[in-house]
């Protein structure tokens, strides 16, 4: 395969993803991707084999391009995932979680394409997603510091400007990168 274009680039990221689809769970917050090795729980191991198709999927919509049968998918996933009441709620993160990692793909598909994954979700599910990586009490500040610290991070500047946006869950108006960041 030649990697040449957007095109090029789109074709093979859809290659990669799409014998995906039929794996995700009814809800969308899940994908079982069969049994693996880790040791953690396997609500846990879904939600992350759920987060990291994002990696490829966040920038190809935030580039204009396409993947329409997962932007519904993803949509679902992040309410339903959050949403304590769902049956495919991911849990409250514990310390030393690996949720936390996982965290972080869900943050840059929100930074990076807040008109895709994050401006269609009505007013509750954006409050219960903003509340779910912090619903114990000792991390009630944590999504506004990461989101921040995740603007602010210097490999922003080479993977796309997202700093003029005013983050889409605090709605601060991030700082631009400077050279001391890390």
């Amino acid at each position: 395969m030649n990697l040449q274009t957007k095109q090029d680039f789109t074709a093979l990221a859809m290659r990669f993803l799409s014998p995906l689809l039929p794996l995700y769970s009814p809800g969308g917050a899940l994908l079982h991707l069969g049994d693996t090795g880790a040791t953690y729980p396997q609500r846990t191991i879904g939600m992350e084999a759920f987060s990291r198709p994002l990696w490829a999927l966040a920038p190809l919509w935030a580039g204009g391009g396409r993947a329409d049968a997962f932007l519904p998918i993803y949509q679902r996933g992040l309410v339903n995932g959050t949403d304590p009441d769902s049956p495919e709620y991911w849990g409250d993160p514990n310390d030393y979680d690996q949720l936390f990692v996982e965290m972080a793909a869900l943050a840059c598909a929100i930074l990076e394409t807040p008109e895709s994954v994050w401006n269609p979700l009505t007013d509750t599910e954006k409050a219960k997603l903003g509340k779910w990586p912090v619903r114990r009490q000792s991390w009630r500040r944590l999504p506004a510091a990461l989101v921040r610290q995740a603007v602010s991070w210097q490999w922003w500047n080479c993977r796309m400007p997202v700093w003029h946006r005013p983050c889409p869950i605090c709605r601060s108006a991030p700082s631009r990168p400077s050279a001391r960041t890390v």
